[in-house]
């Protein structure tokens, strides 16, 4: 093969990974696209066109045709009619196009066509219309399917058209996958797209699946289907060879757009030092004590963005940034490697100093190697960020602006759903493997919860699939591009018109941000995060502007407090299951060691035992294990663990002699989480590079061992500070202006942890009021210093455009003689919706601030009544600790009997967990029953805190079922174990548990 073209259907997406595939494989890349054609409405049976850029100019006609039929002319399919193509087709190669084509519905009939008016005629003078508008550039499209009988009827008619009127055959292979056993795949696609409810036999009638749409296996077997399609041995040859006469007329290299400029300056240098100076003056480093080491970071920083040539780069990023902060927009403190940069800090995209952090390496944001842009992610209030949009979009240009796209592909639970309903799978089958699919935890490439595994883990899925085979088709879909969606937070600004780059479908640009890059598109992330609009709405409660939340101090006793008591319900990534079991545990000192805590509670540290052994340390319960100089010396501010990738990236640089190419492969390798088995790729050349700095293999195999799974996982330095920082900022407001913080978490976190934190507001003393009609507004409120009001909106049912209405009439009124039932003067509002509206509002705890202490307290009565028994008898154990006094560190064993809920659970393996804290194979005649290698660990939850259970490797099987049959949040369970002395961590090793659902 020589050349390649492809011609999806309305769209150009997959043309840059094309290219790049193509001419990797010294294969020439022919673009095109398979039209939908015709009047925009009132069909939804759209004609085919088939179509290829003849040069680059020709292609970026392609472009704003297809941009043009995802904007202007979208009805069911993006679509071209006779007047924009017309317009547009001047450096086109075009073919009549498929059996779907107007020209083929004109002879034969179909689509917008019936037979009765289909004819040889009719088609004639639609070949002829389309001769007169192209030329030489038409082509008559023949197919090779003699099975299909409006193939053999339309062939010979081309033929004779095409001797009539001197327009050259061309033969296609219309390609829609590449593997024969695909074929089945494609009718499961085909039934499960947006609006389709066929079944798979359904959909197997309705289209012509017998037909394998295959590349032909040479040109004799091409031969041979056309002549078997009716046309002459010569005009099949001809065909067959005017597919190479087009590859050789179309010579397309995809447009890249030129480097994006600041807009508005003919000198960035200039413009980039004048606002660096004005940085300077804005943070008052001029005061700083070490003032001249400020000047020589930034002397090199700057240098470094000069000579790559990011100047104007950033002058974008920090443009964008200061107009939403001028303009009251709360932007977080920073992400990622960007808060390393004393440049960033200046020019006010970070509110990070760097300086003042040893750990913040700007080499981890940009090196010596790095020829890419750097990202720059930034954290704006989730609910102001279409501002931000709107003006990248007024400063760059509507045609140059737009949002990313993004491939969407099939995850596990979606490909059980569509696979069952295609196949008319029971759907009390399917939930049973969708409720017990796993999750492994690790860096491994099979880190995500699969089909495949769970299959292979369960035998009661495995019985499922036995009993409905089909279902195992999802394990084929699974992973496939399900469609293109638009990027929520890439925003897209070019140097040119975008649709002389790439195409736009409507609002998102048709590439991902892998082949934006490739296209010199200029992505720019602009995420939205509710804890900053949480934040932003704490501050207007209180009179504060960004500017006082920036000036938080990070010394401050009763923030600190907050840390040292894991008070985290509500605080940004703290009250997640593992950063809060790694901050109690820890109880930080400082901003500086909460900050850690992002780092810590990464599965990486905690896989490979870093974080225990830092808190051991720190506690003087264990000595540093010091390896060599060289290590120690790197990794001696994290009590001489690896834990950030800086330490890592150090580690292979000066252990392991990596030149700077290879230490930015493997900085890629982390930042993607491309997991083990990229990682372990380079050992070979670190067990080099260390032994020649005088460490001895076994040495160098356990620092190796330290960096992979930490290298998987690892947070940088930067971003566990930056995030530190925002968590930091949470607390202090917690601490110092409760009610409004729980205010503005109750409006602006998601409504998931509602309950959570009104149970939280509660323990904290604050009072928590039903909706009232006299009192309420559209959401939470505070009322007085220690009253949180309910809105309208917060009784099911009520939206907060219904509650606004009642507000509404409310404010109409006069005097206060008013009642619910009064409300059926409020449009929309009837007898029924009020008597919910009552039965809601009257119940004893409507809010379900105490369901679970109620549940709790009622499994608990029932114990010491004797009233629940084991099976054998024997009364149940009265539960000893709650959550909250399941002790921490060491000391001694503790018996714990525990009552709560179950809200997690992760399956564990003893070989993989062995070689993450190792990195050396575990050998199974070294272990004890080495069949039983999986244990889990559970995260329960009471009215107090978390707690994990850990089922050893040798009790689970006999609790395996009951542990993957648990409702996540629902059932109630009781664990009678152990909390071990010698794990420093809140862990019951349980030995019995029991189940109430």
């Amino acid at each position: 093969m020589s050349a390649m073209a492809l011609t999806e259907h309305g769209n150009v997406s997959s043309h840059p990974k094309l290219e790049q595939a193509a001419l990797k494989n010294g294969i020439k890349p022919i673009f095109g696209c398979e039209l939908y054609t015709g009047p925009v409405e009132p069909t939804q049976r759209k004609n085919h066109l088939s179509v290829w850029a003849m040069n680059d100019e020709g292609y970026k006609d392609l472009l704003r045709l297809v941009s043009w039929a995802w904007s202007d002319g979208f009805y069911y399919e993006p679509t071209v009619t006779g007047d924009a193509f017309s317009e547009l087709a001047g450096r086109l190669v075009v073919a009549s196009g498929c059996t779907g084509s107007l020209l083929a519905t004109s002879l034969v009939g179909g689509k917008n066509i019936d037979p009765s008016d289909a004819s040889f005629s009719r088609g004639l003078r639609v070949a002829s219309r389309f001769k007169e508008l192209l030329g030489d550039r038409y082509y008559l499209e023949v197919q090779r399917f003699p099975e299909l009988e409006a193939t053999r009827a339309i062939n010979p008619m081309l033929e004779r058209i095409s001797r009539r009127l001197k327009i050259p055959l061309v033969a296609t292979a219309d390609v829609h996958y590449c593997l024969p056993e695909d074929n089945e795949m494609q009718t499961i696609l085909h039934a499960v797209r947006p609006g389709s409810k066929a079944t798979f036999e359904e959909q197997a009638r309705s289209w012509g699946y017998d037909v394998l749409l295959t590349h032909p296996l040479s040109d004799r077997q091409l031969m041979k289907q056309l002549v078997g399609t009716g046309l002459s041995r010569q005009a099949a040859a001809c065909a067959i060879s005017n597919s190479a006469v087009i590859a050789e007329r179309c010579t397309v290299t995809l447009p890249k757009a030129s480097p994006l400029n600041f807009p508005g300056e003919d000198d960035s240098i200039a413009l980039w030092r004048r606002w660096l100076h004005e940085g300077w003056e804005y943070r008052g480093i001029a005061d700083f004590p070490d003032v001249e080491r400020y000047a020589e970071r930034l002397r090199y920083e700057a240098e470094m963005i000069e000579s790559k040539e990011f100047v104007d780069y950033f002058l974008i990023v920090a443009e964008m940034t200061r107009w939403a902060k001028d303009h009251g927009i709360f932007v977080g403190p920073a992400r990622g490697s960007a808060a390393a940069s004393l440049a960033c800090w200046l020019l006010r995209i970070t509110e990070v100093n760097p300086m003042l952090y040893s750990d913040l390496v700007f080499e981890r944001f940009i090196d010596i190697t790095r020829m890419d842009l750097p990202d720059i992610d930034l954290d704006f209030d989730d609910a102001r960020r279409h501002e931000v949009f709107e003006h990248l979009r007024d400063l760059y240009g509507e045609d140059k602006y737009n949002q990313l796209g993004t491939f969407t592909t099939y995850k596990a639970k979606l490909s059980l759903d569509d696979v069952s309903r295609v196949f008319r799978i029971p759907k009390d089958a399917t939930d049973k493997v969708k409720d017990l699919l796993i999750t492994r935890s690790s860096g491994d490439l099979r880190s995500s919860a699969t089909i495949e595994d769970t299959i292979e883990m369960f035998d009661e899925v495995r019985t499922v699939t036995e009993e409905h085979p089909d279902l195992l088709k999802s394990t084929r879909l699974e992973g496939m591009v399900k469609g293109m969606g638009r990027h929520a937070a890439g925003a897209i600004v070019s140097s040119v018109p975008l649709t002389d780059v790439c195409a736009v479908y409507g609002n998102a640009v048709a590439v991902d941000k892998h082949d934006a890059e490739y296209l010199n598109l200029l992505k720019i992330d602009v995420l939205g995060l509710n804890t900053m609009g949480m934040l932003s709405d704490v501050c207007e409660q209180i009179g504060w502007t960004l500017e006082d939340l920036y000036a938080i101090p990070t010394v401050d006793d009763a923030t600190l407090t907050g840390f040292q008591d894991n008070d985290v319900v509500g605080i940004f990534q703290f009250d997640g299951r593992a950063m809060r079991l790694v901050n109690s545990n820890l109880h930080p000192d400082e901003f500086y060691e909460v900050s850690l805590v992002n780092a810590l509670a990464r599965p990486g540290p905690l896989h490979n035992n870093a974080t225990t052994f830092y808190i051991d340390i720190k506690k003087g319960d264990m000595k540093p294990d010091f390896r060599h100089p060289l290590y120690d010396d790197i990794v001696k501010s994290t009590q001489y663990q690896v834990v950030f990738q800086e330490q890592i990236l150090r580690i292979l640089r000066e252990i392991g002699q990596f030149d700077w190419t290879s230490l930015a492969q493997t900085r890629k390798i982390i930042s993607k989480k491309e997991g083990e088995q990229a990682f372990n790729r380079k050992w070979a050349m670190f067990k080099k590079g260390a032994m020649s700095q005088g460490m001895d293999e076994d040495t160098a195999k356990k620092v190796w061992g330290m960096c992979i799974t930490a290298g998987a996982y690892a947070f940088n330095a930067a971003h566990s500070v930056s995030y530190g920082l925002l968590g930091w900022w949470c607390m202090y407001m917690k601490q110092h202006h409760p009610l409004q913080f729980y205010v503005a978490a109750l409006n602006r976190l998601s409504k998931d942890k509602n309950n959570e934190l009104l149970r939280d507001a509660v323990r904290h003393g604050l009072r928590v009021n039903a909706p009232d009609l006299r009192r309420s507004e559209v959401s939470w409120r505070g009322v007085g210093k220690r009253t949180i009001q309910a809105g309208f909106s917060q009784i099911p049912g009520i939206g907060e455009k219904t509650a606004a209405v009642i507000i509404e009439w409310r404010n109409e009124l006069v005097g206060d003689g008013y009642t619910w039932q009064d409300l059926i003067q409020v449009k929309g509002i009837g007898p029924k919706t009020i008597e919910m509206m009552m039965e809601f509002v009257t119940q004893d705890d409507p809010l379900g601030v105490n369901v679970l202490d109620k549940k709790l307290k009622a499994v608990v009565d029932d114990i010491e009544a004797g009233k629940l028994k084991t099976r054998d008898g024997s009364f149940l154990p009265m539960p000893t600790h709650t959550a909250s006094t399941v002790p921490y560190g060491r000391g001694h064993d503790t018996q714990v009997v525990w009552i709560g809920t179950i809200v997690q659970r992760n399956l564990r393996d003893l070989f993989e967990v062995n070689f993450s804290r190792t990195g050396v194979a575990l050998d199974p005649k070294e272990v004890s029953s080495p069949d039983k290698r999986e244990w889990v660990l559970l995260q329960g939850a009471d009215s107090d805190d978390m707690v994990t259970i850990n089922i050893n490797r040798f009790l689970y099987p006999k609790m395996k079922e009951m542990v993957w049959q648990l409702r996540m949040g629902k059932d109630l369970v009781l664990v009678r174990g152990v909390k071990r002395g010698a794990n420093p961590h809140k862990i019951i090793y349980a030995s019995d548990i029991w189940v109430f659902e």
